[in-house]
């Protein structure tokens, strides 16, 4: 009884309940192991946007072009059928006059820049840093928790999210955040090598711990790993078999939590390292308890075993479960609870099931780190709760744009109701979104396309003089001129422009949005807005904007709010006005 109120506590004071405690004789067992047997590149982040200014040399039509911004982005939002191969920003640093929400006019933008916080945190995040644990109170753990979409595939197969010192400071955080704030082997009752139960305590706790590890040739699944005969420390061995086998190390991290606590236990014993992942250790024993492999002891060879199991199950599409297709599973090990149908939807979360294959269920989710009932589960739950106090929601759809983002649930609406793809990351298996950067009259006509749910067959001959055929977004830009959306801009030559790579600017989306609308609106005599008079060039869409509430401006000490018509207008801020259009 001693042992199990140890193994309690312990998981207590990490955060969690891990179910299946290691008692005297047994290994802990959350839903454990294996069921079965077993780089973002960068680019130049967006200048802000040069002022407008006539050309007299070309006459412009009421159309929302800006001739005078030379291109600056590559194209945006690549439909699926042309995949795009534009390497995405390591770090997204908006531009000046970003569009970000007013605390003060929380409907609106404004044009103050981030704070120096905002930057730090940023910049961290650009170079790998770690991020402090997040507050998040026990109940909302769960939330936003999605059976079948448990992490994305960008948060689970990126190696090298984390070097082996970002992991050794991690490890350091989160010992100095557990109740006893440090280890305790050493203290009374806790000397290193004493019994406890079927094994004796660890000399050390994770963050100090080291080890040798033997060398591996590559295989289908991971690529040769250097063995070593001297002790590493566990923060190395963690970052070199995440690097080898393609698995994040945050993922390894979490596993390694919520099988044997091990990131938080302050006093851990030597079994515990030994089946650290819960790799080999299928859940066959008596009662359903882990049946672990003794060949499989070691913590190198647990961290091991765990990242390339994973990638196994990835190269056979998810092994026992799979994305795309209704899936049958359990909701306990007790088959007699029954079982549930998952549509999972891609290729981590099969895996992940595959790993622990059972699906918590609402009482579980709503115990938040507590037991639920008879028939509830707490692996996954546990790794998604771990994942998101620790990381971040492990599910958004894009992988730089956390809960967090301002817009976050604007441009997750976009990403979710295919109005968005996104960028991919040059690996291929993630998908960014890119908030702060201005979005391109293409993206601009891919996005209203697909909002209208279109099928145009476009031209043979373009009606412009800068868009060919065999461009990305042809077909969507031809759609915006044979519906009247973009008539472009005049050219002595005859044909009109459209300059698909230029950003768009305020003043245009405004009639571009007043164009898809088929809005007929009279302005008003007096303006709104602090900054666009009567006279100026689409002061009726302008207007319009805040009149159907899409654009509230942005406050000003005067009174008026400033609409700043010749501002580029960035993704994320591109995600709010539709959003609100639709809503």
């Amino acid at each position: 009884m001693l042992a199990i109120l140890k193994k309690f506590s312990i998981a207590l004071l990490a955060g969690g309940l891990v179910i299946g405690v290691l008692v005297p004789g047994g290994v802990a067992n959350a839903e454990s192991g294996t069921a079965s047997d077993t780089n973002t590149g960068a680019q130049e982040s967006p200048a802000p946007a040069p002022e407008e200014s006539a050309d007299p040399a070309a006459p412009v039509t009421e159309d929302p072009a800006d001739p005078a911004v030379p291109a600056t982005e590559t194209p945006a939002d690549p439909t699926t059928e042309q995949p795009q191969s534009d390497v995405p920003s390591a770090e997204p640093v908006a531009p000046e006059n970003q569009d970000v929400p007013s605390e003060t006019n929380p409907d609106g933008f404004q044009t103050e820049p981030r704070t120096a916080e905002e930057n730090e945190k940023i910049e961290a995040a650009a170079a790998g840093a770690i991020p402090q644990a997040r507050a998040f109170s026990t109940s909302s753990l769960a939330a936003g928790f999605k059976p079948g979409y448990i992490i994305s595939d960008t948060n689970f197969y990126k190696g090298d999210s984390m070097s082996a010192a970002q992991i050794q400071t991690f490890l350091n955080q989160r010992m100095a955040a557990t109740g006893e704030g440090r280890c305790t082997i050493g203290n009374p009752g806790r000397t290193p090598g004493t019994p406890f139960g079927s094994t004796v305590v660890a000399s050390r706790c994770l963050k100090d711990a080291a080890f040798s590890s033997p060398t591996r040739a590559a295989n289908a699944y991971c690529s040769a790993y250097q063995g070593s005969n001297s002790a590493e420390s566990s923060a190395t061995i963690i970052a070199r078999v995440a690097r080898s086998c393609g698995i994040n190390p945050r993922v390894l991290l979490v596993i390694l939590q919520k099988e044997q606590s091990l990131v938080t236990d302050t006093w851990p014993t030597v079994r515990q390292f030994d089946y650290a992942t819960g790799a080999n250790c299928p859940d066959s024993g008596p009662g359903n308890s882990a049946n672990c492999d003794a060949g499989s002891a070691g913590f190198a060879n647990q961290v091991y075993f765990a990242a390339w199991h994973l990638k196994r199950y990835t190269a056979q599409n998810g092994m026992n479960y799979n994305p795309g297709r209704f899936n049958t599973i359990l909701w306990n090990p007790n088959r007699g609870c029954g079982t549930s149908q998952v549509y999972i939807q891609n290729l981590a979360t099969a895996t992940l099931y595959t790993y622990t294959p059972y699906r918590p269920n609402d009482a579980a989710l709503n115990a938040g780190w507590g037991e639920g009932d008879g028939c509830s589960s707490y692996g996954n739950r546990n790794f998604y709760q771990y994942y998101k106090q620790w990381f971040g929601s492990p599910n958004t759809f894009f992988a730089d744009v956390p809960e967090t983002q301002k817009f976050f649930k604007e441009i997750e609406w976009m990403g979710t109701s295919g109005l968005s793809g996104g960028f991919k990351t040059d690996d291929g298996r993630g998908v960014i979104y890119q908030p702060y950067a201005s979005i391109s009259r293409e993206a601009m006509a891919a996005f209203l396309y697909r909002l209208e749910g279109a099928n145009f067959t476009p031209p043979a001959v373009s009606p412009f003089v800068d868009v060919k055929p065999s461009d990305t977004f042809y077909r969507q830009i031809t759609w915006m001129y044979a519906k009247g959306y973009s008539t472009g801009t005049r050219q002595p030559s005859g044909k009109p422009k459209f300059a698909p790579k230029d950003p768009v600017s305020r003043s245009a989306m405004a009639a571009f949005l007043y164009r898809y609308k088929g809005a007929k609106y009279t302005a008003p005599k007096v303006s709104p807005f602090a900054d666009v008079k009567p006279s100026d060039k689409f002061y009726r869409e302008i207007t319009w904007m805040y009149a159907v509430k899409y654009s509230t401006g942005n406050r000003q000490p005067s009174g008026k709010p400033a609409y700043l018509p010749r501002d580029n207008v960035s993704r994320g801020a591109m995600a709010a006005f539709i959003y609100r259009m639709e809503h």
